[in-house]
Order: C-alpha cells, then structure tokens, then sequence
C-alpha cells in the first residue's frame, strides 16, 4: 500500500483536471492504497519572497495554507498533480504552491513518484509539453525522484467536457490503480517470466499452456473490445487477387500533406503483401525527382492500420516516400495458414518491401530506409545485417523475439530445462493440429487482473479499446496460432547484428519493461556495454552513440508511448534528421 496524494489545482469547481483527479483518486484508492485529495481552491498560498528562510527553520515563514500542503507532500510516496492548461503551462496556483514547497528541498521527503494530470481546451496532443517540463524541472531538484507519468485531456473547454471523454477517464483511472501491492506485482511478473510454455506475441502472452490457465473469459473480452465483428482476413491461397479494404480505416486520421494509396508485392516465398503507400503531396522534397523512401512494419501481431501506418504518414510528412505493410499471414496480405509467424519470412518481409521500393520510378534505391516497432525492431535489425540495400534502420520500442521466446523475460527462463518444456509443449501442439486439421488459437490481451503487471495492463489500454483497436489485428482479437512461435524458439534474430554496416538508430523509453532489448542489441552491435544512468534528467533525452550507431533513451516513457501520438512521446524529428543524414 502507497500514501498518495492527489493535489488539484483548479479554483473552478468541477473542472475538467479536477474530474481527471478524482478518476486517479478513484482507481488508486480500490487498488487499496491510501489516498488524500487536496484542492487548492478555497486556500490562501501567497507568492514566495526567496527570503530562503525556509531552509534554515525547514518549514516556510509566512503563515497560510502552504505550510500544511507542504507537509502532506512531504509524507506522501507517491503526488499527482492536476492542473489545467493556461498559456501551454500549468496553473498559477500549482507554480505558486511548488514555489513555496521550497522547504522540501532540505527534509527527508518520502515522495519518490511524480505524475501530472492536465487539461487543455487546445485539441494538440503537445498541449501540456510546456507544463510537463516546469514540473520536470522542479522533480530535478529532489534527489531519488522521477516524473512516472502524464495524460493530458485534450479539447476540453466547457467545464465538464472530460466526462464526455470515457478512454480518458478509464486512462486516468487505470493509472491511479497501477498502484497495486508491490509483492503481489512481483510474485505475478515472475510467473509470467518462468513460465515453462509461453511465448511472447507483441509483448503480451502468447501461451500454449491448458485452457483452465487462462484467466479471462472469451465473453469477457468480447465485451471489452469495440462492438465490431472481425472481418474475414485477406487470403491469398498461393497468389489469388488478395481483397484490400478502399475506405480509409486506420486508427490514426489522414493527414492531408500525403497521398494515400494501397498496393501489393510478393516475397521470395511467393506470399503476396498488403501495404499502405504515403507520398508527399509536395513535390519540391524530391531530390533529381526522386525520393528518399522508408518501409515500416510493427508492432508483432499488429497491422498497418495501427502504428506502423502512423510512423509511415509522419515520416511521409516530412519527405520520405514510405509504406507501411502486413506481415505474411496477418492482416490484409497473404499467407496460410493465419495468424503464424516466421522469422526468416518475416525477415523476408521486409528486403520484399525493399525491392518493391528500389524498383519504383519515384525511389532513388541508394537511399532506402527500414523502421521496426516492437516485435518487428527485431526483424528490421535482422534485415540490415542481411540486406545491404538498407541503408539506415530505425528499431523503435523493440523486442528481440527470439530472445524472449527462448529466455521470457528477463532470461529467467534461460535453461535447457525451461526450453526443453516449452518444446515438449509445442511439439504436442503441432500433433494436436496436425490430428486435427485446425489449428487453436491464443488468447492476447485479455482484460488483467488487478495484480498484473502494469505492461500488460498497458498493452490491454491500446489493442482493446477504442485507442488502438482495430477488427483485423490479431493483438485487439484472438491473437496467434498457439504453435507459431516453433521457429522463433531456435532462432537467434541478431546473431550477426555486429556485422551491420548501415546506420541504426535504436529508440526505447525509459520505463519500458522492454527495454533491455534494446539494449542488448546496441550491444550486440558496437560491442560496447549500455550504462543508462539510474536517474536521467526528465527533461532531456539520453543518448549513447558508438560510430553510426545511436541509442536514444526517452526519460519517463513506457513500451506503448511509442505506438501513438497519444503522449506525444515518438521522435519523430529525431528520426526525420537521421535518415535525412544517412540517406543521402
């Protein structure tokens, strides 16, 4: 159990950032911590004189509410602040009352969590940047502390416009409840990293283990997920025409800079794949008519129409002419069975993708980039060590799925023991369908229990809900063919990774669980070993850089920051000014 205080900072009763506090009020204290809400509305907290005086008596020398906040502050583990948005930053009221928490600096404060809870009548997902960064700077000051995390309700004018907003609440509410009892937290995270028969699908579980193990229900997913019906997916049965959805169903919206369009090519297995095409609509960003261009795919079990989709319009935004593409057997390209996966075919996935690229009139084949997200950071490493025609690779939030299929998470699971059991468990699978004739399907992203990690509670928040979900990705459905991770099992995805000539980029954010992918592969890479300080200024990303290779940490940020726009957390300029500087 955590002390937690929620401060709001509001004078407007019921105002939008108060409702936002309450929801994290709400979803913190059924996690069955200790909660204390406290608005400033109402409280006398004058400006701060800089006498300094507060430093020698450890308490502030003017006489108002200040004194008191000060010292609930100061005993609490864990402070959400909630403010809204004036003049892109936060409230008078908050800068005045962390102003006067100055006698903080010299206590023994508990606080080590800080979170920030925003609303802006602006609609731009960056509303808050500014105001993120004023409490940044003020956490820089207390030693041990870290910003854990921010949401910012956008478009929210007229007081009360957050409760129309219900995947804002539920966002809010669910970071309030992260707070579960840390034992429990851990007992549950070593299970999943032990387990003897699990896969990993995108970063949740892909588990071959008896359906009695399985904690949600097909009912209760159904009912989690948007009322749509999955489509039929596309098939190709050795190269028929494949059926690609015309209207425009992505969860992102179109962007009015780019020329949209769909398009086909095959794999040397012969698979035919489904990909979204973006060019920029200005043709001034061509160089001698031709354009730099960049193929996209990810996350593991995700589609087109989700962030990869979103990677490749931003990046076509800025110049580059790009597609975003279904791996075999998912989505709207070909393959059969569904719903399987292969590391040396979805490592083929992407050199087809390159040579549908370096043969177009409109590419210039010298300078021709890839980016993978999650699942598919890995393979797009894999295919820079095979395809020298890639000249730049950007891994965004990747998993090394070979790793973790092999080890689970954190290697825990690195023994002959371990994998001779998954193995056993797979190859009974394979009979199974093989008998059979059908292949069984894994359940992903099932709703979590309350003692879950909070990854897989993340993972849930997009795929499941009206953020992320889309009716034919298999992360937001039934997910993979339970014997589809056979292969991955004795594959090592980067074995020759420390032979890439090519630039690469490797971006992952600080509190992601999976950040020691990334890390590893920057190893495996340069050679060198990975020192993320333990506290990184909130401020300012951090980055290791070895010859062409980088590696970016973005401080703060979880796995799924990376899969959309939603906290404004993906480089984009970052990545524009790297292939910019490697594609020439």
């Amino acid at each position: 159990m955590k002390n937690i205080l929620v401060l709001s900072s509001s004078l407007r009763k019921g105002s939008n950032s108060e409702i936002l506090a309450q929801e994290f009020v709400k979803g913190a204290a059924d996690a069955g911590n200790k909660v204390e809400f406290v608005s400033l509305r109402g409280k006398k907290i004058a400006f701060c004189t800089g006498c300094l005086g507060c430093q020698k008596k450890g308490r502030c020398v003017i006489k108002d509410d200040a004194n008191e906040i000060a010292e609930k502050m100061k005993s609490a583990d864990v402070i959400a602040f909630a403010t809204p948005i004036y003049y892109y930053e936060m409230s008078g009221q908050l800068k005045t009352m962390l102003d006067r928490a100055n006698s903080l600096y010299v206590s023994d404060y508990k606080f080590r969590e800080i979170y920030l809870l925003a609303t802006a009548a602006d609609t731009d997902k960056k509303a808050m940047n500014i105001a993120k960064r004023g409490i940044s700077g003020w956490i820089a000051c207390f030693e041990g502390v870290k910003f854990k995390g921010g949401i910012c309700g956008t478009g929210a004018e007229a007081a009360g416009d957050v409760k129309k907003m219900p995947l804002l609440l539920k966002r809010v509410y669910t970071m309030g409840k992260k707070f579960n009892n840390e034992d429990t937290q851990m007992k549950t995270f070593q299970k999943i990293a032990t387990t003897a028969v699990a896969i990993l699908a995108f970063g949740t579980l892909t588990a071959c283990c008896p359906e009695k193990e399985q904690t949600t229900s097909n009912a209760q997913q159904a009912a989690a997920a948007p009322a749509v019906q999955p489509a039929e997916p596309a098939k190709d049965n050795n190269m028929n025409k494949l059926t690609l959805t015309a209207e425009w169903d992505k969860v992102f919206p179109k962007s009015e800079k780019v020329e949209h369009s769909k398009v086909t090519f095959k794999n040397h297995f012969g698979i035919e794949l489904a990909a979204d095409l973006y060019v920029p609509k200005d043709m001034s960003l061509k160089a001698n008519g031709k354009f730099p261009a960049i193929a996209v795919s990810g996350p593991f079990g995700a589609i087109k129409e989700q962030s990869s989709g979103l990677y490749a319009q931003h990046m076509a935004e800025r110049g580059f002419l790009t597609i975003a593409f279904d791996p075999s057997f998912t989505g709207e390209s070909g393959g059969e069975p569904r719903y399987m996966n292969s590391p040396d075919i979805n490592t083929e996935d992407f050199m087809a993708s390159v040579d549908f690229l370096s043969t177009r009139d409109d590419v210039n084949p010298e300078r021709i980039g890839i980016i993978g997200i999650c699942g598919w950071g890995g393979m797009a490493i894999n295919a820079a060590a095979i395809d020298t025609r890639v000249k730049a690779t950007v891994a965004s939030t990747m998993y090394d799925m070979s790793r973790v299929a092999a080890n689970g998470y954190f290697d825990q699971a690195n023994n002959a023991k371990a994998r001779n059991e998954m193995r056993k468990a797979l190859m009974a699978q394979r009979t199974k369908e093989y008998k059979t004739k059908e292949y069984d399907l894994s359940e992903v992203n099932t709703l979590p229990a309350d003692d879950a990690p909070f990854f897989l509670k993340d993972y849930y928040d997009y795929y499941k809900t009206p953020r992320g979900y889309h009716k034919r990705s298999l992360n937001s459905n039934t997910g993979w063919i339970k014997s589809a991770g056979t292969s991955l099992l004795n594959t090592k995805l980067l074995a020759y990774a420390n032979e890439i000539e090519s630039a690469v980029l490797v971006i992952h954010g600080e509190k992601a669980h999976s950040r020691y992918f990334s890390e590893g592969a920057f190893e495996k890479m340069t050679g060198k070993k990975v020192k993320v300080p333990a506290k990184l200024d909130p401020a300012k990303n951090w980055n290791m850089t070895v010859g062409n290779k980088e590696l970016m940490i973005l401080p703060g940020a979880v796995h799924t920051d990376l899969y959309d726009d939603v906290n404004g957390r993906i480089p984009y300029d970052k990545m524009e000014e790297f292939f910019k500087a490697n594609l020439k």
